[in-house]
């Protein structure tokens, strides 16, 4: 005699979850996160209002001073500046980072080692 197996048999129709009475989830951490993070707010708002050793009648005379601006307009010209060469430099190297160009075929460049799990290290 050769054994036999049984399938089990599929759910029934009532025993499936109905997607259109879906609902979100419930999650009290995300609320309790939330309201953490509003008394902190509310706190920092509190400690620059409140306290007088910020002196705020000094930052608004030397807020908009003409050596304030020049070293922020400096500042700002900077960051664009290293934004646009090192945009330059990335696009014009000769092996980009792109994924789905022709001009990438090819081997990969070689590593440095320096890669995580490149080297392992014996004692």
């Amino acid at each position: 005699m050769t054994p036999t197996t049984t399938v089990p048999a599929a759910p029934a129709a009532t025993d499936v979850d109905d997607v259109a009475r879906a609902g979100r989830r419930f999650r009290p951490w995300r609320w309790v996160t939330a309201a953490v993070l509003a008394v902190l707010a509310a706190q920092l708002l509190v400690f620059l209002v409140g306290n007088r050793r910020f002196e705020w009648d000094v930052v608004a005379q030397y807020l908009f001073d003409p050596s304030v601006l020049a070293g922020v307009g400096t500042t700002v010209l900077l960051a664009v500046l290293a934004i646009v060469i090192g945009s330059l430099l990335g696009g014009c190297s000769p092996r980009p980072s792109c994924r789905t160009s022709d001009r990438c075929a090819g081997p990969p460049p070689p590593t440095s080692g320096c890669s995580a799990g490149s080297r392992r290290w014996s004692s």
